[in-house]
């Protein structure tokens, strides 16, 4: 009888441990794969952020040039953009393609035009 109860106990000994050491590799298999995905998604996000703002130095390039040969800024800026417009945030009258350009001041610290 006693030796039937030692090899139960040994037997439920392998049992958690084996059940420990699988449980533990899955955690940090689960916890590389989520740092591997999150990697990812802030490159993406690295890689949208760094072609927006190469955007915005063109148009404010073009804008520049246009400014310096006595031309029309806007003008420039809705050609050295590839959307139908400028974003909002560069447009001072505040139109864009989604919203029309409004007459006078649309934001507090605007200039009318």
């Amino acid at each position: 009888m006693v030796t039937q109860i030692i090899t139960l106990v040994g037997v439920l000994i392998g049992a958690m441990t084996s059940y420990l050491a699988t449980a533990m590799a899955e955690r940090a298999k689960f916890r590389r794969l989520m740092a591997t995905r999150w990697d990812e998604r802030k490159l993406d996000t690295y890689i949208e952020y760094v072609s927006c703002i190469k955007e915005i130095q063109r148009a404010a390039m073009a804008a520049g040039r246009a400014r310096d040969q006595g031309g029309d800024a806007s003008d420039a800026l809705r050609r050295a953009t590839p959307q139908a417009g400028y974003p909002p945030s560069l447009n001072p009258s505040g139109g864009g393609p989604e919203r029309p350009a409004q007459s006078g001041a649309s934001r507090p610290g605007d200039i009318p035009q």
